[in-house]
């Protein structure tokens, strides 16, 4: 069943217009992460089908009272990844940071994230959002 499923989906990705042609509207609304002026880091870019890319991005602070920034350590990719790999999705633009299944050292924390303190390990799975 599940090698049906990821048969429909892939051939589905197929005939949608995605990468540079998609816009951000097209997908509903964004938040667009302040950057530090000066700070960087690396990060996985996506920059066409089948073509993903380890670049230097602006680090993003906290800016938001429940912001919490991790540094990733260790990451793998899951079904989702693939299917963006090979077809990218609608909206998806070249340069686009990547990844939601990682573990990593909690950096900096907003003033109301009070579950979580600097220097802590945490897992990030797929299926957590905000936590409450």
């Amino acid at each position: 069943m599940t090698g049906r499923l990821v048969e429909g989906v892939d051939a589905l990705m197929n005939k949608m217009n995605v990468g540079s042609e998609g816009t951000r509207a097209e997908c509903g609304p964004t938040v667009a992460a302040k950057t530090h002026p000066e700070a960087k880091m690396h990060a996985v870019s996506w920059m066409g089908k089948k073509n993903m890319q380890v670049k230097e991005v602006p680090r993003p602070m906290v800016t938001d009272p429940a912001d919490v920034l991790l540094r990733v350590t260790n990451t793998a990719i899951c079904g989702s990844d693939l299917h963006l790999y090979l077809h990218g999705m609608p909206g998806l633009r070249s340069g686009d940071v990547l990844g939601h299944e990682f573990m990593g050292v909690v950096e900096e924390v907003g003033e109301s994230a009070t579950k979580l303190k600097r220097g802590e390990r945490v897992l990030v799975a797929f299926d957590i959002a905000c936590g409450q």
